[in-house]
């Protein structure tokens, strides 16, 4: 899985090497890939990681991360979707509300490489 999970990152930004960018930039958040495989966002590390292929197995010119986060200055948690369809990615946010009669905020945001 971990191997899997590495794979998944180094081409799933937007099918470009791991080694070839610094970082992945999408509204206020960076992405970036982490010495564990795993993605850090914003340099925190999620607390899920989940792939999702969208068309076939392996397909990464159509594939979508999920990203559970939480925020270490706020306590608050935020949904994460990156999504790659026909090599453009974006990026769609939803912060957690305090409660249930709050209203859902969500964000979507495009993403391009940082060199």
């Amino acid at each position: 899985m971990k191997r899997l999970t590495m794979t998944a990152v180094a081409v799933m930004l937007i099918g470009i090497p791991l080694t070839s960018f610094s970082a992945i930039r999408c509204g206020d958040y960076t992405l970036k890939g982490g010495p564990d495989g795993g993605m850090r966002i914003n340099g925190i590390t999620p607390e899920s990681q989940k792939i999702i292929f969208l068309k076939a197995r392996g397909d990464y010119e159509h594939v979508k991360l999920q990203w559970r986060l939480v925020n270490p200055n706020t306590g608050r948690r935020s949904e994460m979707d990156y999504i790659v369809r026909e090599g453009k990615a974006t990026l769609n946010v939803e912060a957690s509300r305090m409660n249930m009669g709050a209203p859902r905020v969500f964000s979507t945001y495009d993403c391009v490489i940082v060199k």
